[in-house]
């Protein structure tokens, strides 16, 4: 597709630059404190309730934003953006946090006549997902033996994504999937941390989910970016 032939070049700012380097760096050092962590002989269950509880709430506070869209997206960059820089901002009209302008077309589909954000959705997805999983796991409980699969399995599913989401132009089945992948990976993660019941290492990855949906969003922000960047609608052009 020509537009996404045109965003094949990535050129991110230094906000972006610095999120993708803690996202990976950030995992890599998860990795580390984790191999190093012993596995306590006792559960701390108020401990595990706590960490569980308040991964259910970013997993809540995901699904809002996808459902929300257009509540949440005045604070994004990239809205700011395109209604300041615009000669006339009642012209622009978004649908989610997408500009109505046509040239957005291959970053959203329709069900039921309604357009949707892939990325969103699959966020929204996967959040729903992760929080039955966490709600059973707090019910049938989980084997300390199988802890280090469900954390490196996590690790090699939110590598993957991340890795995907940022370097490569994606079609929007597959921005749909790996959005989805990311959080089932980061839910996978919670649960190998879980059995270890080490709360320094629990707070560290509560922190390093935030900066992996900071960089998630920073880059659909440049991407979209991009995609005035390269319109050639003078009346239309936002950035210069």
């Amino acid at each position: 597709m020509k537009w996404e032939k045109r965003l094949n070049q990535h050129d991110y700012d230094s906000q972006s630059i610095f999120l993708i380097f803690i996202s990976f760096s950030g995992l890599l050092l998860l990795i580390t404190m984790y191999f190093w962590s012993p596995t306590p002989q006792t559960s701390s269950y108020p401990y595990k309730i706590l960490f569980s509880s308040l991964f259910i709430m970013i997993c809540i506070l995901g699904i809002l934003a996808a459902i929300y869209p257009s509540a949440c997206a005045g604070f994004l960059k990239f809205r700011n953006g395109v209604q300041e820089k615009s000669p006339d901002r009642d012209s622009i009209r978004f649908k989610g946090h997408h500009p109505d302008c046509g040239k957005f077309d291959h970053h959203t589909f329709k069900i039921n006549g309604k357009e949707y954000c892939p990325g969103c959705l699959g966020l929204s997805t996967g959040a729903f997902i992760a929080m039955t999983g966490t709600i059973f796991y707090f019910v049938h409980g989980l084997t300390s033996g199988y802890g280090g699969i469900y954390f490196y399995l996590g690790v090699i599913m939110v590598l993957l994504a991340l890795f995907l989401i940022i370097f490569i132009v994606i079609g929007k089945n597959l921005k749909f999937t790996l959005n989805m992948i990311l959080v089932l990976g980061s839910f996978l993660i919670m649960m190998g941390i879980s059995v270890k019941g080490n709360i320094l290492l629990e707070i560290y990855f509560l922190i390093l989910i935030s900066f992996w949906i900071f960089t998630r969003i920073r880059v659909s922000q440049t991407s979209h970016e991009k995609v005035c960047q390269v319109c050639q609608e003078e009346s239309d052009c936002i950035y210069e």
